[in-house]
């Protein structure tokens, strides 16, 4: 019975071989699930992250249609801007009276540059309230400017000189 001996060795080489690979695979099945369980944590990670990003996009989306609902300046809500602007500057120049005033040429020219922008954006103003339809009054703008010119034209002018007394020495 040799050969019997030999089947019996065989087989135990075969039920070892078997042993082997079923470790190996047992193995390799743990390793699977351990990678598999990593991958599902990740995924629920990934879940939760979409779920914020939707959520701020949503967010984002809402401020913008928010956005696109504001209404842009009008024409006179700008020019009341830059009326307001102007006043500031001249304050920041420490002026010793109304920014009305210091149109005159005794002022130092940067608070008569200021107070011209000032005339000139009232003359915006008022000639745009004058007007119909959004189109300014041109009546009315031509006054306004015609009288800011005459005002530095009169005062451009020399005033006269008074007649001095003759000096007549009797020799």
């Amino acid at each position: 019975m040799p050969n019997s001996d030999l089947l019996v060795y065989i087989v135990g080489e075969l039920a070892v071989l078997l042993l082997l690979v079923t470790l190996f695979l047992l193995l390799h099945v743990k390793k699977l699930k351990a990678l598999i369980s990593k991958l599902e944590s990740k995924i629920q990670t990934l879940r939760k992250s979409l779920g914020i990003a939707k959520k701020d996009t949503r967010k984002a989306l809402e401020q913008l249609a928010e956005r696109d609902k504001i209404k842009p300046k009008l024409y006179m809500d700008y020019i009341d801007q830059q009326i307001e602007g102007t006043r500031d500057h001249h304050q920041g120049l420490n002026p010793d009276r109304d920014i009305v005033l210091d149109i005159t040429p005794d002022a130092p020219l940067a608070r008569q540059a200021a107070s011209l922008r000032h005339a000139l954006l009232i003359a915006e103003k008022e000639a745009d309230y004058a007007g119909d339809d959004g189109e300014p009054n041109w009546d009315v703008l031509q006054s306004k400017f015609q009288q800011i010119i005459e005002f530095y034209q009169q005062a451009s002018e020399p005033e006269p000189a008074e007649a001095e007394p003759a000096n007549s020495e009797e020799v």
